[in-house]
């Protein structure tokens, strides 16, 4: 009984945690895009959109262009918190359904929790 308790508060915090990953991969994608939009109103939405992607990265894409290279370099300079969180959203919302997964295969094949 204790262990079933256990198992679905577990469950419950990493599934709030990929909640809250997949939530903050989307607004501040959406913030930052919103940003890059208002600040260069000349470039296309597809041109935004692959700049906010490609700046948790490294280094530039290589298809870029020179002018979104330097659009990219300056959205990290001026929001390194904003492109960090992106990253750390990015990282989780990756790894947090296998780790979902993994609990509930534990819950239900050696708990036989539900």
């Amino acid at each position: 009984m204790d262990q079933t308790i256990v198992f679905w508060i577990v469950l419950g915090v990493v599934g709030f945690g990929l909640a809250l990953a997949l939530q903050m991969r989307f607004m501040v994608a959406k913030v930052l895009a919103i940003s890059v939009a208002a600040q260069y109103p000349e470039l296309h939405h597809n041109d935004v959109r692959a700049v906010v992607l490609a700046s948790p990265l490294a280094d530039a894409p290589v298809e870029f262009s020179a002018e979104l290279s330097a659009v990219r370099n300056q959205l990290r300079e001026q929001h390194p918190g904003a492109v960090g969180h992106l990253a750390r959203a990015r990282r989780w919302s990756v790894i947090l359904p296998f780790v979902v997964l993994v609990i509930a295969a534990f819950g239900r094949f050696k708990l036989a929790a539900f």
